[in-house]
């Protein structure tokens, strides 16, 4: 049991990259050009390492900033009708000629300053973090109107003493999305993540159902999950699941290693929209698990395990253009 706990959370940690950067409510948004700001404060918690017997009191604040632009694409619609086929469907499948795809570059830059309180007999530990990532992603329709995704990125989360020591980390995605309606969509893939030299491929499937003309449910598993309510086309509420956390190199004279904090949290989060390109979003999430974990090459390893706090996001989120998915829509 102990080790599919571990294993379940080792992946949170692995995939959260690419949970905080994806919002699955908005995947039709996703490859559209943007400017996203994010600001997260970690209330502090106290986490217990049973078999040593000791207690740490961890906070954090973590801030971020993302920015995706076009670099290249095409997108060109014709028919050519096709008597040939043996239904309607099939003649409309066949008879407009549509090649779109899209090619961006996405850089992230972040700092995360983390404060332990036990770790040792110093008293209060301050850790500075610098993360960021410089990669591409692309979007392509294909034959049958479905959608091909993916993206690459290679990573850095460092102390200032660790770059020295730095470890190669990089993450892959790749996806296909079926569409049935504009509220309704079916997605899977494979993530694939490679970090501190280890190496993790995720299989994921997700999507959105319509439950009511104002509900949906939106899911990618085993990433996350929530209900989201939109009384109107300004604001949307949510009341989901979902993983939060970082992992970040650290060193000394002695030795190389690296902090991670991960947690598991339900929330409830409200965005505006106060125009079609500009979004606004605040979440609160309760920690119903966390644990922060010391690597430390060369010598033994400490988990902490917790629960009972919570962390608060804002995020702002800037659009320009259209995706390249509206653009299709516009131009049938």
């Amino acid at each position: 049991m102990r080790f599919f706990l571990f294993a379940f959370f080792y992946l949170l940690l692995k995939i959260n990259v690419t949970s905080q950067s994806f919002e699955l409510e908005q995947f039709s948004q996703l490859y559209r050009p943007r400017l996203r700001l994010d600001a997260l404060y970690q209330h502090p918690i106290t986490l217990k390492n049973n078999k040593q017997q000791t207690k740490l009191d961890y906070s954090a604040q973590h801030y971020q900033a993302h920015i995706s632009v076009p670099v290249a694409g095409k997108l060109s619609i014709g028919a050519e009708l096709d008597f040939t086929q043996p239904n309607i469907k099939e003649l409309l499948n066949n008879s407009l000629k549509i090649k779109a795809w899209q090619l961006m570059v996405n850089a992230r830059l972040g700092f995360r300053a983390s404060q332990f309180d036990g770790l040792t007999s110093r008293g209060k530990i301050e850790s500075e973090a610098y993360l960021g990532s410089l990669g591409i992603s692309g979007i392509k329709l294909t034959k049958r109107f479905n959608i091909m995704f993916y993206s690459l990125n290679f990573n850095f989360a460092e102390e200032l003493k660790s770059f020295k020591d730095y470890q190669f980390r990089a993450n892959a995605t790749i996806g296909w999305a079926k569409f049935k309606g504009l509220r309704k969509y079916f997605i899977y893939g494979l993530h694939f993540n490679i970090s501190d030299r280890l190496a993790l491929p995720v299989p994921f499937i997700g999507g959105r159902i319509k439950l009511s003309d104002h509900l949906n449910f939106n899911y990618v598993l085993p990433i996350q999950a929530n209900l989201q309510l939109a009384p109107d086309k300004k604001w949307s509420h949510f009341l989901g699941l979902r993983p939060e956390g970082q992992r970040w190199g650290w060193s000394n004279p002695l030795a190389r290693g690296s902090y991670s904090f991960v947690t598991l949290s339900p929330y409830l989060a409200s965005r505006y929209q106060p125009n079609r390109n500009t979004q606004f979003r605040l979440e609160v999430a309760y920690n119903v698990y966390a644990r922060f974990r010391i690597v430390n090459e060369g010598f033994d390893n400490s988990n902490f395990i917790g629960k009972q706090s919570f962390f608060i996001q804002f995020t702002f989120n800037q659009l320009f253009g259209k995706s390249l998915i509206d653009q299709v829509i516009s131009r049938i």
